[in-house]
C-alpha cells in the first residue's frame, strides 16, 4: 500500500458540498462511537458502543449516518455538553460543526486548496485545533468560528501531519506525521520548540493519551499496528504493539473501560475495539466501514460524587441539592461524557413532593432525598443523596 491509503484522500472524488439531516433528534440517544468517512462515502457516522446485531432476530442494529458531506471528512471530536460534533474535511479545506442530533451544520474555518485531517476541541478555552496535511501546519481557532485561525507549529516540507490530540492540563498538543513517521508534542499555546516523541514509525494517523496513566496511543496505517508508548516518548520508554489490526486510521480510548477503539481504512476491518492493555481478542464493533479515519466517544454523564443535601434540619428551612460531582470529558482520549443540563426530584418517605428545583422547602417532617438527574446527547443518569431527617421547627 502507498503512502498515506495509495493517497486516496488526494484523489477522491470532488463535488459541492451538501449536508443532509438523515436522523430524528434521538437517533444518537445512547453510548456510541462517531467517525468519519471518506472516498465516496463521505458522511459521519455513528453506531451503539455495544455494535451492529444485524439479525435476524429484531432489533436489527446497525451503523448509521449523522450528515453526508462530500468535502470528504477526516478527523472527528465532540461535545455532547452543547450538542455539537465537530469535522475537518480533507477536500474542501473546512473546519465543520454540526449539532448532535444531526441538524445545522456550517463551516467554522475554510483553508481552501489543503487537505484538513483531524481536529480537537477544547470547549472551556473556546478553542478547536486541527492539521493541516498540506501545509505541515498545527493549527488553532476559535471554537465559535470567530476571528483568525492561527499556527501553532510548523513542520519541516513533507511531515504531512495527521490527526491531533489535546492535553490542556498539562499544556500539550499531539499530533502524528504521517510520511516523515513521527508521533510529535508540542505547547499547546504554541510556546517552545515541537518535539519527536516516537520516530521510525510507519504512517502513523491519529493519537489518543491518557495523561493519568502517562501513555499516548496511534495506529500505525501501513504495519496495521495500534501502538502505545510512554506520554514523555522514547527517551523514558520504549513503544509497543498493543494489536495486529489492518490498516487501523486513528484510535480512541476509554480508560475507565480498558477499552481501545479504532477506524480502518479497508472495508473488511471496520470499526474495531481491543483491551486497552493489549490483552485479549480484538472484536469487530461495525464491519463494511471502508475508508473510515478517526473515532470518537460519546457517553452518557457518569457521576463520580452522589448528591449531598446542605440546609436546616426543620420544617420552613430551605434545603438545597448539591448535584455531586460528574466526570469530565477526556479530551485527549476523545471520550466526551459531560453532562448539559441537569434536573431534580426531592421525595419526602419515598414519595414524590417537588420537581424541577435545586431547592425545596421542607413543610413536613419526614426523610427527604433528591435526585439528580444529568444529560447529555447520548442519554440521562440519575444519582440520589442520602436521606436528610427534617424535624418539626
Amino acid at each position: 500500500m502507498a503512502r498515506r491509503f495509495a493517497r486516496a484522500l488526494g484523489v477522491a472524488a470532488a463535488g459541492v458540498i451538501g449536508l443532509g439531516v438523515l436522523l430524528p433528534a434521538t437517533a444518537s440517544a445512547d453510548d456510541s462511537i462517531y467517525w468519519s468517512r471518506e472516498q465516496g462515502s463521505d458522511s459521519i457516522r455513528f453506531g451503539p458502543l455495544t455494535g451492529e446485531s444485524p439479525g435476524p432476530a429484531p432489533p436489527a442494529i446497525s451503523a448509521q449516518t449523522l450528515f453526508d458531506d462530500g468535502g470528504a471528512p477526516c478527523g472527528i471530536a465532540a461535545n455532547p455538553a452543547a450538542g455539537k460534533i465537530y469535522w475537518a474535511n480533507w477536500n474542501a479545506g473546512e473546519i465543520r460543526v454540526g449539532n448532535l442530533n444531526g441538524t445545522g451544520a456550517s463551516t467554522l474555518f475554510a483553508e481552501p486548496g489543503n487537505n484538513l485531517c483531524g481536529v480537537a476541541v477544547d470547549p472551556t478555552a473556546g478553542k478547536i485545533y486541527w492539521a493541516n496535511f498540506s501545509t505541515n501546519e498545527i493549527r488553532v481557532g476559535n471554537l465559535n468560528g470567530t476571528g483568525t485561525a492561527s499556527t501553532l507549529f510548523t513542520d519541516p516540507g513533507g511531515s504531512a501531519p495527521s490527526g491531533v490530540a489535546i492535553d490542556p492540563a498539562n499544556n500539550k498538543i499531539y499530533w502524528t506525521n504521517q510520511f516523515s513517521d513521527e508521533v510529535r508534542a508540542g505547547n499547546l499555546d504554541g510556546s517552545g520548540i515541537a518535539a519527536t516523541l516516537f520516530g521510525g514509525e510507519d504512517n502513523p494517523i491519529g493519537v489518543a493519551v491518557d495523561p493519568a496513566a502517562g501513555k499516548i496511543y496511534w495506529t500505525d496505517l501501513n504495519s496495521g499496528t495500534v501502538r502505545v508508548g510512554p506520554v514523555g516518548g522514547s527517551t523514558v520508554g520504549d513503544a509497543q504493539t498493543l494489536f495486529n489490526s489492518p490498516t487501523p486510521s486513528g484510535p480512541a480510548i476509554d480508560p475507565t473501560t480498558n477499552k481501545i477503539y479504532w477506524t480502518s481504512w479497508t472495508s473488511g476491518s471496520g470499526i474495531r475495539v481491543g483491551n486497552l492493555d493489549g490483552t485479549g481478542t480484538v472484536s469487530t464493533l461495525f464491519s463494511g466501514e471502508s475508508a473510515a479515519l478517526f473515532a470518537a466517544l460519546v457517553k452518557a454523564p457518569v457521576n463520580t460524587k452522589l448528591p449531598e443535601i446542605s440546609g436546616g434540619a426543620k420544617t420552613g428551612k430551605e434545603l438545597t441539592c448539591q448535584k455531586g460531582t460528574w466526570a469530565p470529558d477526556l479530551l485527549g482520549a476523545f471520550l466526551y461524557r459531560a453532562p448539559a443540563s441537569f434536573a431534580y426530584q426531592w421525595k419526602r418517605n419515598g414519595v414524590i413532593v417537588g420537581t424541577n428545583s435545586a431547592t425545596f422547602m421542607p413543610a413536613q417532617p419526614g426523610d427527604y432525598t433528591c435526585t439528580v438527574m444529568a444529560t447529555n446527547q447520548a442519554g440521562s443518569t440519575s444519582q440520589t443523596s442520602s436521606v436528610k431527617k427534617v424535624k418539626d421547627k
